[in-house]
């Protein structure tokens, strides 16, 4: 248990002023003894060190190809002749990032069993996106990689914060824009789906915690929006195409409804900075 002294709520404005990121505050969410090492003392935790060492290297090496790919789409509708073309290239793409990441030999045993597993989920994405233009589905790319900061006030306390993080895409369909989350492991839909937005704290629901503060990020910088949708493409559950973001029946995120998960993102802030609440394991 940690008390919250002077210095650590100074420490705290500090992080405030820099920005939270969504994971950051899931951190909080899921165990606020973690969020306090990782992100206020600055230690990282050693929970994910009996995972695959590659598949940090498996998710830069996927990312860093799809930005490959869309990166000259960006602020254009997909012609469906070039997206063709580019189809031909994700080999070649592929080796430079593997290249990158593991040096010239990477081409044996586990890498050469990787590589293919990519390919053929990248040419599936390719093709997926290809499959909407021939059906009419006028797809524009608005931004790869797209990093965003915002800075809000709780209502209670008046506690100024950033909110910040980065997007892996978006984009627009028919005119309705999508934020897009890439995941390279495997995921199910039902973590998507929540009936309040109270749920995603009570119930850890971290993905969809994450994909509305993209959403709220995105509508507060870009003032025209008026309706957002949003959703995870799993490279393992790639059968599934885009898991949209879904509050009981709504999939459309609006002013009204950013609003409402905003007052509980506030209550988060105002919990991690409340003097009378320790961070312990068992909070909040």
């Amino acid at each position: 248990f940690f008390k919250k002294t002077d210095s650590l709520i100074s420490r705290l404005q500090e992080l405030a002023e820099s920005g939270f990121s969504p994971s950051s505050l899931n951190r909080y969410i899921d165990n606020p003894i973690n969020f306090f090492d990782e992100y206020v003392l600055d230690v990282k935790s050693n929970e994910k060190v009996n995972e695959f060492p590659e598949s940090k290297g498996i998710g830069i090496i996927f990312h860093n190809t799809m930005e490959a790919i869309y990166k000259p789409f960006i602020g254009k509708i997909v012609d469906e002749k070039k997206l063709k073309i580019t189809l031909k290239t994700i080999d070649q793409q592929l080796d430079q990032q593997f290249t990158e990441e593991y040096g010239k030999n990477y081409d044996r045993g586990k890498n050469m069993i990787i590589y293919k597993v990519l390919s053929n989920t990248i040419k599936n994405l390719v093709n997926a996106d290809i499959n909407k233009i021939m059906k009419g589905c006028k797809l524009k790319i608005i931004d790869i990689e797209s990093r965003l900061e915002i800075g809000l006030v709780t209502e209670k306390s008046k506690i100024k914060y950033k909110l910040k993080g980065t997007v892996d895409r978006v984009q627009s369909e028919n005119g309705n824009i999508k934020i897009i989350d890439y995941k390279t492991g495997a995921f199910e839909p039902y973590k998507l789906s929540f009936s309040s937005y109270q749920d995603l704290v009570d119930k850890k629901k971290k993905e969809a915690f994450q994909l509305l503060c993209y959403c709220l990020m995105y509508y507060k910088t870009v003032k025209k929006v008026k309706d957002l949708n949003a959703g995870i493409i799993s490279f393992k559950n790639l059968s599934f195409g885009l898991i949209t973001l879904k509050k009981s029946k709504t999939e459309s995120y609006n002013a009204e409804e950013l609003n409402d998960f905003k007052k509980v993102l506030d209550n988060i802030i105002e919990e991690i900075f409340d003097p009378s609440i320790g961070f312990s394991e068992n909070q909040p």
